[in-house]
């Protein structure tokens, strides 16, 4: 069999083969299209939900925010809309806010709940960090002291690469002092002096650290300051040398 004759009888197969089976290749292509278009869609809805999230969390302002004209935000409305888009990254932010503006109402309990609500939900959320951060203020402003430690220990442990992790410092410093374990409170300080986010931190940490040194002056570093030398004593024969020179003047008069 030449080669021609070869190539056609491959194509005749592959067109039988083709005939044979083309509601196989039909259905495998419907199915295709029908996944290809399922992901489009769920595309498009995250896009859509995140969009809807945004525009809820707009409706409801920021909180803390400083304006008094300005009606203050309700914790409700920003735990709603986590809820309704929990799945969004905006609704992640929307429950971290509701949870903030219940700690800003003075309701620690109610925020250490949603707090730790947060974190049972998107433990693995980037967010995470400001949830864990937000439980251990909840527990210090409780006066839960001992609770408060182990959670800003955790803070910093967990997290810390993270601007948390010198919150939870700085916070726990403050702690030190007020238990009267001002080495420990020393020693936080510093760490925060030498992070790459200095800057924040710059002027509240001189002015703790400055409070700190004068109430426990002996943590103060010392530069210990070396005598100087004792000038050497004049010798018989350098004492005849400094007296030379008076000698030979009064020769000169002469």
């Amino acid at each position: 069999m030449n080669p021609e004759t070869s190539e056609s009888v491959r194509i005749y197969e592959w067109l039988a083969w083709l005939e044979t089976n083309k509601k196989k290749l039909i259905v495998g292509a419907v199915v295709v299209a029908a996944i290809s278009l399922v992901f489009s869609f769920v595309r498009y809805q995250a896009r859509e939900r995140e969009s809807a999230a945004n525009a809820a969390l707009f409706k409801l302002g920021l909180p803390l925010r400083q304006d008094e004209m300005a009606p203050k935000p309700n914790a409700s409305g920003y735990l709603k809309v986590a809820s309704d888009y929990a799945s969004t990254q905006t609704g992640q932010r929307a429950f971290l806010m509701g949870a903030g503006q219940l700690f800003s109402e003075n309701n620690y309990a109610g925020a250490l709940e949603q707090f730790r609500k947060f974190l049972s939900a998107h433990g693995s959320s980037p967010l995470a960090s400001v949830a864990s951060m937000g439980v251990a203020a909840c527990l210090d402003a409780q006066d839960k002291v001992e609770e408060a430690v182990k959670a800003y220990q955790e803070v910093i442990s967990r997290y810390s690469a993270e601007p948390v992790a010198n919150q939870a410092r700085m916070a726990l410093a403050r702690i030190h002092e007020s238990k009267k374990q001002p080495e420990q409170a020393l020693k936080l300080y510093d760490e925060v002096s030498r992070a790459d986010s200095l800057s924040f931190w710059r002027n509240e940490i001189s002015e703790r650290r400055g409070n700190l040194l004068k109430e426990y002056p002996h943590l103060a570093p010392t530069n210990q300051v070396k005598p100087q030398a004792a000038a050497p004593a004049l010798t018989p024969t350098n004492a005849a040398r400094t007296s030379a020179p008076a000698t030979n003047a009064a020769n000169v008069k002469k």
